[in-house]
């Protein structure tokens, strides 16, 4: 008999989880929830879930102004009521960096930002940010300086010593990294105080790592095919993100599309092999590097002035936005005692400000799943509005919602 079993990945959005900050913010492609079932002989059982919270509403206690994690639970899978937290994300600085996070066993981790708040200096097990915040300081303004000027290193090393010797810390475990910014990490001191010096050749290639008597503990050799082989280079790759750590509730992140140029990577077995490479560094650095050099734009409200007919009636709401030349159309109202036929088309009111269009826009717009409108709005901001099939109740106090989006 064949075996018929198989595992199946299901992953929920913030639309399917009903966050509506995270679907303002137009961050509807991270995962928030992944489930994996196994189906064997027609019966389904899970076997993880996994969740990563995420703020509901900004300021937040944990991330402040920023749409990022706050913790990852895992389902008991015994118990579909009983979630383990793996790890709780409890502090962000003001530039969207973790500083302080807790583990599963409950062991809080802080995390100091260095070179100009770009790259971690120090990790401090056992300690809450706050707790250690006025330790570091001089470390903090060592790794700055370190960054303008690479001779100055060694008064970095020095301090991220005496940081370890300090006796308030005793209790605590230490790891500490110093950067050439542009190239990569130069020395890693666990808390054993055993430091590793991480040295480059002169194309900016990690060569050997080494031991303070500069003894070899791993080295790197990069070879190139011969010539009667073949070297196969990556074609160009990208990938479009959005940038998620845009300042403010007022502002949104746009798109940066991330490029990998063709012939930025190498394989000796196949193009295939050397675009997973390229995929890879997308993967690992797109959105970080999105989250760099990505707009933030502001999100505009636009004014609606209701209609004669549409401005007396018991209900009436506008939401509507403009984001970057794109406009969300976001007016409600009550059909409460309009006779009038719709199907002829009814003037509702005027929309204002930065949302009017450049050019006349007809929009086929389906509200529920028996009513359908023909929405036209001109450059002066009139809006028609015609139903093209389904009823609209006039006794009823139930709302006409017209929710879509147009380029201005």
């Amino acid at each position: 008999m064949p075996d018929l079993s198989f595992n199946e990945t299901t992953y929920n959005y913030a639309v399917e989880k009903g966050n509506q900050l995270m679907v303002n913010k137009n961050m509807v492609d991270i995962p928030l929830e992944t489930i994996v079932t196994k189906t064997d002989n027609g019966v389904t059982k899970t076997l993880s879930k996994i969740e990563t919270i995420y703020p509901t509403s900004i300021p937040d206690a944990q991330t402040g102004n920023f749409i990022l994690p706050k913790s990852i639970k895992s389902q008991d899978i015994s118990s579909s009521s009983t979630y383990f937290t793996e790890i709780t994300l409890d502090k962000y600085d003001t530039k969207g960096n973790l500083i302080q996070y807790t583990t599963k066993e409950g062991l809080p981790v802080s995390v100091v930002w260095g070179y100009n708040s770009s790259l971690p200096i120090v990790k401090i097990e056992g300690a809450k940010y706050d707790d250690i915040s006025t330790h570091v300081q001089n470390i903090i303004t060592l790794s700055n300086e370190d960054a303008n000027n690479p001779v100055k290193e060694d008064l970095l090393l020095t301090a991220e010593d005496n940081l370890r010797k300090n006796s308030i810390l005793n209790n605590y475990q230490i790891t500490t990294y110093t950067y050439d910014p542009l190239i990569g990490v130069t020395s890693i001191t666990p808390s054993s105080g055993l430091r590793e010096y991480y040295k480059y050749d002169t194309t900016n290639r990690l060569e050997k790592i080494v031991d303070v008597n500069n003894k070899i503990l791993k080295e790197f050799n990069y070879h190139y095919a011969s010539s009667g082989s073949t070297n196969f280079p990556n074609e160009e790759q990208s990938k479009v993100f959005t940038r998620t750590n845009c300042p403010t509730a007022s502002t949104i992140g746009g798109t940066y599309n991330y490029i990998v140029p063709a012939g930025s990577y190498f394989s000796t077995v196949s193009t295939l092999a050397a675009n997973q490479k390229a995929l890879d560094d997308i993967n690992l650095n797109g959105q970080n590097i999105a989250n760099q050099n990505g707009p933030c734009y502001p999100i505009v409200s636009c004014p609606f002035t209701f209609s004669s007919l549409t401005n007396n009636v018991p209900y009436k709401y506008n939401g509507t936005t403009t984001t970057n030349n794109n406009v969300s159309f976001n007016v409600s109202f009550s059909a409460y005692g309009i006779w009038q036929n719709w199907a002829d088309g009814l003037n509702i009111g005027t929309i204002g400000g930065e949302c009017k269009p450049t050019s006349n826009k007809e929009i086929i717009y389906i509200e529920t799943a028996n009513r359908q409108w023909r929405v036209f709005i001109d450059t002066a901001g009139n809006c028609t509005l015609r139903l093209l099939s389904g009823t609209v109740d006039a006794s009823s106090s139930n709302p006409i919602n017209l929710r879509f989006e147009y380029q201005k």
